[in-house]
């Protein structure tokens, strides 16, 4: 993730030199979603693969300075499993009471189908 001035260069306020990235596992992560809370923090929703070839949902949150948020989850990072198969966040959004909500699709082994979460933070 990276923020820029309004000039077009990289914000150097914002993480390390314009640029905060998080890995969750050693395998690929992508960002498809991202909400910005009122109080300026980033939620981004994606998928996630570990050690298997499944992916699962990926969520993070950084400060508004581009470090991660450890108050979210503990290291502001959350990994969601629905069946044990192929998961991605595609989309998502912060409720006007603070909740975040992601969907995307969540496969049970056969069939994809609609995966949705609720977060409270």
């Amino acid at each position: 993730m990276a923020r820029f001035n309004a000039d077009g260069s990289l914000d150097n306020g914002f993480a390390t030199n314009g640029v905060s990235t998080t890995a969750f596992s050693s395998g690929d992560d992508y960002s498809r979603g991202l909400a910005i809370e009122p109080g300026g923090r980033i939620v981004a929703a994606g998928s996630t693969v570990g050690a298997t070839p499944q992916s699962d949902f990926g969520l993070l949150r950084l400060m508004p300075d581009g470090t991660l948020d450890t108050g979210f989850d503990g290291d502001g990072q959350l990994t969601i499993d629905f069946f044990g198969a192929t998961d991605g966040a595609n989309a998502v959004l912060i409720q006007p009471d603070g909740r975040i909500v992601a969907a995307g699709v969540a496969r049970n082994g056969s069939f994809f189908g609609l995966g949705l979460v609720r977060i409270v933070p």
